[in-house]
């Protein structure tokens, strides 16, 4: 009576606060003159007591199940936002139980999606099958947990959301069998009736975790097992017999078939439903539940009784699983001589698959690493009737990875593999790709992600998918259980050029390709590790979304200086690649992006045409932006990772790596050759080829990032091997995985390079002696800190005593450092040695994702040796060791090309139309030119004779040989150090104010 009263009053105050006076202007329609002016006599306004017409009563409410219908539609709205849905509750009915998201079409799953346009990039036909939406789950386990509203409440059985703990009820769910249900509401009324709480997760307490639920198909009776706390029945055993009574009483309507009891020892970190530790306790019914997937009445499968007690795995929706078993039946393929064919199943079961393809194989070996599955494999071959059949199968209690480890692939045709949803294990994948009898791989998938790792892995071993089919067993949720036939391929590939190798000789062409790039042969005995200091430590964890990030805001940083600076692209970038490299070398935040103050880049921006004003302005807004990233990229990196992969996959003569996660994708590509080379330098486990191929990802994606190609060019091979038989060089002070020549180097980014033989930056690497090969990036910001430290060292070992060599690669430059090193005592005779830009090439910088070969220098270059004192007594530098030097760095091209070559990558362009009026801009003529620079009067104006060949702009035109401020050569002593030009870069002289 109270909550009737209370109704009563509700409706009367919203009456009367949304009455016909606020609806009658746009809801109600005009009533009868003569009905208002009898409401207007009575005295009753508008909208108040009077008692409302029936054409005002239906406009009330209509209005009523509007705002309904509004309050409906902003819930399924919020609750599809809450899903990942954009389109709010307009796709799924439920938006918060997971397996009814896109119960109105299931073919509209995102992975759905995924997996058609995966297989259509693979030119494989892919066909989706999807059995009943509703009441397919014949099997399950749902989470058991304390009621929110209060504790001693009936618990709240059902499934959890993805990413949260908020349980939705089972009893809503279309998903389930209407069994299911009813045992559902059996277990509820025994938990309120024996006072059985459910597990809390915030507290690690309470009685009852989970409940599993099997249906037995044919009589509809369920088997019911309660994971119950261990810990809790030890304390009161009492209360665990009372729930177990209470549900033998009051059983399911469609009967109790079994009744299990499985003892959980976890504490509240352990989320596993099942405890391999724990106790099972039978309590009620039968042991075993005999399901048949085919009946008598169909010919085209044998008739199978499977045993399922609930301790081994068993499909959720056995029905649609039906058309999985007949495809791979279809697919069993016969030998070359046309006999049955050997299979070997893992991840088995209790032979599910395998025992339905009893009849058409010449012998079975089934593999689980579940004990239990031993006795109902042997339980459900004796119900096979034909005894010769029976006697080719045998089941071998032993994990996939034990499988191949021992060695039992050798004896198989064909393989069918139903991993769980992680895919493969390593050791299975590794061996798979290596074993060449198998025909064929049959994989049964319901994790489709790990399948496309598992497939990109097998690929690149000569594998070929040769058809594959969707299978929906859960149809609402995203999910997809996938079946796809892999064939060892055995003729070659044809493309537009004609044939390519076949798989296993194109591999081994690749493997040797790669010792052309390196000489992986030379080792250190543990003496010479000890005088080069040595050290081999675990190198960091490596993230693809942080990484991807870095990068992104690296490209951000780069493109801010263009846009802000008004100026081209290739005029203005390398001023930001030179700036990093310089600032990078002091303490850095971020090993990337570096936002030290560095005061050549202004005056470099200067040089490259931006006022000064505006190149000061510049430097401090990017350095500024530069924190703001790495802080971005801090907070970032404190999220936690993804798990995800690194998918690879193979394309004629590269391997290209594609990341997908959450936040982020990229795909780059690596050439075959430098792939092996990867791989033969990592240092870590081979076999685990998820972590090095993300780190392979990792590094490929940091060098792509720098852009500064003449950054990363190395010398020849001819060159480095070379000074190794001379010198015995082991080692390179500035390499990276892609250009060394050695197992041993240091590099700019030891975060990720040390997995694959960093030892750290030269300029924290101390060795007590050594010959080394010294080639920094031609920065004159990093060649004098680098010249400074060599000094150091040499320094050292010569109070030691200590034979150290360098031989260093630098352009030749009229630099304080170039002279520093003329004349330091550390020269060695006859040096150092000058080779013509025409002369002698480099290894090209992006040589691992594009194959140059060798491309030539832009400028001379000069190659000093420098010694200890024990080193000169060691090694004489001779005439003919110059000529073994000049001879291994020899590339010879024609003036005309240099020429075109130096013009391409060094001529500063800058288009006047982009600038202010009035704004003069300097151009570096290309090498070649013959058009002299005017010279700067003396009074500091420029003066322009009509004979002087002059810009339209009106800016003069000076090349780098000529006069800069006050007359002064810029290679004089007294120019100060922003006049000077980077050398290799093209970079001009600073301009003088009269400019």
């Amino acid at each position: 009576e109270t909550q009737a009263w209370g109704k009563l009053f509700f409706v009367f105050v919203f009456w009367k606060m949304k009455g016909a006076e606020k609806n009658a202007p746009t809801k109600v329609k005009e009533v009868k003159k003569d009905q208002t002016s009898k409401a207007e006599s009575a005295g009753a306004p508008a909208g108040s007591d009077a008692k409302p017409t029936k054409d005002a009563t239906s406009a009330k409410n209509g209005a009523k199940k509007q705002r309904k219908r509004k309050r409906e539609g902003k819930g399924k709205a919020k609750a599809g936002a809450q899903s990942g849905n954009p389109a709010g509750g307009k796709k799924h009915k439920t938006a918060k139980d997971p397996s009814e998201l896109f119960l109105d079409n299931p073919m509209r799953a995102p992975v759905i999606q995924r997996a058609t346009s995966h297989f259509q990039k693979r030119k494989v036909k892919f066909e989706v099958t999807c059995g009943p939406k509703e009441g397919y789950r014949t099997h399950g386990k749902l989470a058991v947990r304390v009621n929110p509203k209060h504790k001693l409440a009936p618990p709240v059985i059902g499934m959890f959301v993805p990413g949260s703990h908020t349980i939705v009820d089972a009893l809503e769910s279309k998903a389930h069998h209407p069994a299911v249900k009813d045992a559902l509401d059996s277990v509820r009324r025994a938990c309120r009736k024996a006072k059985v709480r459910g597990w809390d997760d915030q507290e690690g307490k309470g009685e009852l975790r989970h409940v599993g639920f099997t249906v037995h198909r044919k009589t509809g009776k369920v088997s019911v097992t309660l994971v119950y706390d261990d810990k809790s029945r030890r304390e009161n055993p009492d209360l665990y017999n009372s729930l177990v009574s209470c549900i033998r009483l009051r059983p399911p309507k469609g009967g109790l078939h079994s009744l299990w009891g499985h003892f959980h020892t976890g504490d509240k970190h352990n989320n596993a439903i099942v405890d391999i530790h724990g106790e099972w306790k039978h309590e009620f019914g039968v042991t075993w539940m005999r399901e048949v997937l085919f009946p008598e009445q169909e010919e085209d499968a044998p008739r199978i009784q499977l045993y399922f007690p609930p301790r081994v795995f068993r499909q959720a929706n056995l029905d649609a699983f039906r058309n999985i078993v007949l495809a791979v039946r279809k697919w069993i393929p016969a030998t070359d001589d046309g006999k049955l064919p050997r299979c070997l199943e893992l991840y088995g079961g209790v032979g599910t698959l395998g025992l339905h393809v009893i009849d058409l194989v010449a012998s079975l070996t089934s593999s689980d690493e579940n004990p239990h599955n031993v006795e109902c494999f042997k339980k459900s071959l004796r119900s096979i009737d034909s005894m010769e059949e029976r006697s080719r199968a045998k089941y071998v209690g032993l994990s996939a990875k034990d499988m191949v480890e021992q060695h039992h692939l050798d004896d198989a045709d064909v393989v069918i593999v139903d991993p769980p949803r992680k895919g493969l294990e390593p050791e299975v994948v590794k061996a798979l790709q290596k074993n060449k009898k198998i025909m064929r791989i049959l994989y049964v998938s319901c994790g489709f992600s790990a399948y496309v790792k598992d497939e990109a892995q097998l690929m690149c071993f000569g594998w070929k998918v040769v058809h594959a089919e969707g299978h929906v067993l859960f149809p609402g949720s995203d999910h997809i259980e996938t079946f796809a036939v892999l064939d060892r391929q055995t003729e070659p590939r044809k493309h537009a050029k004609g044939a390519e190798p076949p798989t296993e000789v194109a591999e081994q062409a690749s493997r040797e390709a790669s010792l052309h790039l390196w000489s992986p042969d030379v080792e250190m005995s543990a003496e010479e590790k000890k005088l080069y200091r040595i050290v081999d430590t675990p190198p960091a964890a490596v993230r693809p979304e942080v990484e991807i990030l870095r990068c992104l805001k690296y490209y951000a940083l780069r493109k801010k200086l263009v846009v802000w600076s008004e100026a081209e692209e290739k005029v203005i970038s390398p001023c930001f690649d030179r700036w990093q490299a310089r600032a990078r070398l002091a303490e850095s935040r971020d090993p990337l992006i570096a936002t030290g103050k560095d005061p050549d880049f202004q005056a470099d921006m200067e040089a490259c045409g931006v006022l000064e004003n505006t190149a000061r302005k510049l430097a401090t807004r990017l350095r500024k932006l530069a924190n703001v990233f790495v802080d971005e990229i801090a907070e970032f990196a404190k999220t936690k990772p993804e798990h995800t992969f690194v998918e690879v996959s193979q394309q004629r003569s590269k391997f290209v790596f594609k990341w997908k996660g959450a936040h982020s994708e990229k795909e780059i590509a690596l050439s075959k050759a430098y792939y092996w080379k990867l791989q033969e330098l990592f240092k870590g486990d081979k076999d685990q080829e998820a972590d090095m191929h993300k780190r392979m990802f990792c590094v490929a994606l940091r060098y792509f990032a720098i852009q500064a190609l003449r950054f990363e060019e190395a010398v020849p091979k001819s060159f480095s091997e070379a000074i190794r038989s001379i010198f015995h060089v082991k080692m390179e002070s500035f390499a990276s995985p892609f250009n060394c020549s050695t197992r041993f180097f240091c590099s700019e980014f030891p975060d990720v390079d040390k997995a694959f033989g960093s030892h750290g930056s030269f300029f924290n690497h101390s060795p007590n002696g050594g010959c080394f090969l010294l080639h920094p990036p031609p920065v004159s910001g990093v060649i004098e800190p680098t010249v400074r430290r060599m000094f150091s060292l040499l320094a050292a070992a010569d109070a030691s005593k200590k034979a150290m060599l360098f031989v260093v690669v630098v352009p030749q430059a009229k630099a304080d450092w170039f002279m520093e090193l003329n004349v330091t005592v550390y020269k060695s005779a006859r040096c150092p040695l000058i080779l013509p830009a025409a002369e002698h090439g480099f290894i090209y910088g992006r040589e691992h994702m594009r194959r140059r070969g060798l491309v030539g220098a832009l400028n001379d270059t000069a190659v000093f040796i420098l010694q200890s004192g024990a080193a000169k007594k060691k090694y004489k530098i001779t005439e003919d060791v110059h000529a073994q030097l000049k001879q291994a760095f020899k590339f010879v091209r024609s003036p005309e090309k240099l020429a075109k070559e130096i013009s391409k990558f060094s001529a500063v362009k800058v288009d006047p139309k982009t600038r202010p009026k009035g704004d003069a801009k300097a151009e570096a003529p290309a090498a070649g030119d013959k058009k002299e620079a005017p010279r700067a009067a003396k009074s500091g104006k420029a003066k322009a004779s009509t004979t002087d060949k002059v810009r339209k702009d009106g800016a003069t035109k000076q090349t780098a040989g000529g006069k800069g401020k006050k007359g002064k050569k810029t290679g004089d002593k007294t120019s100060t150090k922003r006049d000077r030009d980077d050398a290799s870069q093209g970079g001009k002289p600073k301009r003088s104010k009269s400019h």
